[in-house]
């Protein structure tokens, strides 16, 4: 019986959900595996010090997510990785400690700029173990980012931006694992067996009117307010969806606001939102990789709101949906007509199935691999 670590933070929702995703995965293909999920907050209880940096940092940031205002995020990347290569020996055996009576067979991170300090506090105590890095971005936007040629680390790349800037920082080439795909929960490869019509009704949405759900997260963002202002102003007939995470406020705000379309509103769900992204026929929300991943899989056109405040992992997101063709990257003024265009796109469905993968179950055999110290 092997064990996988699967390392993750709570800044914003991707990391988390590629976590539980893969975790997902691996039990499907080999339902005897061990897998831990883990947060780095609490790998780093031994070290009161840089478990409140980690903390403070992830509360900050999801702060500025929230309201858009995320303008400090290289400034935050840039501080994080000199407090890192600051991090002195005893602090980082300290952590290794984490391992030592738990030792696993693999280490798996979905998580940028920490893996120095991880992945020597593993090896410290295991040695062996491989430390596998996935980068969850379309591209890295900074140096050291996601990948480090001074680590001792694989790397599973799921786009080939990331593949060839992997090699190109000095990565040797059987350590850079190339496939097409981000991970998403395998439940959304399952289609709900329901009368949408039906469904739609049940919901006190129009079955007549295109429907799309607006989400930006798991935390949750005002900039679904504004899609709901825009939406409203526009007078189109729709059904909209908003999910809005963990923001209660939001939720409070959109549920008792009139609107002249039918609307249902959620807070935060446990478990993805892959039912109502079948009842959807446009997915609106930010650039993540995850609600781009989400859309593909489910067959649905994504129209991306342009951000500024997290352009650094962000911008390159939204070129790959522009080179893709899966959808639009667009400023909120522009909802109403870019709602239109896809509607009546003659070719973008054919765009999300040449995009279609299967990237989750991918890298779940390749850490199973890597578990059993199989060749790559």
């Amino acid at each position: 019986m092997k064990q996988v670590d699967i390392i993750y933070f709570d800044a914003t929702s991707g990391h988390r959900t590629a976590a539980f995703a893969i975790e997902k995965a691996l039990k499907i293909q080999n339902p005897t595996i061990q897998v831990r999920v883990l947060n780095l907050v609490d790998i780093l209880e031994s070290q009161k010090v840089l478990q409140m940096i980690a903390r403070m940092g992830v509360d900050v940031f999801n702060w500025g997510v929230k309201r858009e205002k995320a303008w400090f995020l290289r400034q935050q990347v840039g501080l994080f990785q000199f407090i890192q290569s600051h991090i002195p020996q005893f602090a980082i055996n300290a952590v290794a400690k984490f391992w030592q009576t738990n030792p696993p067979d693999a280490v798996v991170s979905v998580l940028p700029i920490s893996n120095w300090l991880l992945e020597r506090a593993l090896h410290v105590a295991c040695p062996t173990c491989p430390y596998i890095i996935i980068p969850v971005d379309y591209a890295e936007n900074k140096s050291r980012y996601w990948f480090d040629s001074r680590i001792d680390a694989y790397y599973i790349n799921p786009t080939p931006t990331l593949h060839q800037q992997c090699i190109e920082v000095g990565i040797e080439e059987n350590r850079a694992i190339s496939i097409k795909g981000m991970p998403i929960d395998p439940i959304f490869y399952e289609k709900p067996d329901i009368n949408k019509r039906e469904v739609l009704t049940q919901l006190g949405l129009n079955p007549d009117y295109p429907t799309v759900l607006v989400g930006f997260g798991g935390q949750g963002s005002v900039m679904v307010k504004r899609c709901a202002k825009k939406l409203a102003q526009s007078h189109k007939p729709v059904n909209v969806i908003f999910l809005c995470g963990r923001h209660a406020k939001l939720y409070r705000e959109i549920t008792s606001t009139k609107t002249h379309y039918p609307k249902v509103v959620l807070s935060y769900l446990p478990e993805p939102p892959v039912y109502y992204y079948h009842l959807a026929d446009i997915i609106i929300g930010k650039p993540g990789s995850m609600t781009i991943t989400e859309s593909i899989i489910t067959a649905k056109a994504i129209l991306a709101i342009k951000s500024k405040s997290l352009a650094l992992v962000q911008r390159d997101n939204e070129a790959w949906i522009r080179q893709s063709g899966v959808g639009e990257v667009i400023h909120v003024h522009e909802l109403p007509n870019a709602i239109e265009r896809v509607l009546t796109s003659p070719n973008i469905q054919n765009h999300i199935q040449r995009e279609w993968h299967e990237g989750v179950f991918d890298i779940s055999n390749i850490i199973w691999r890597m578990a059993h110290g199989h060749a790559l």
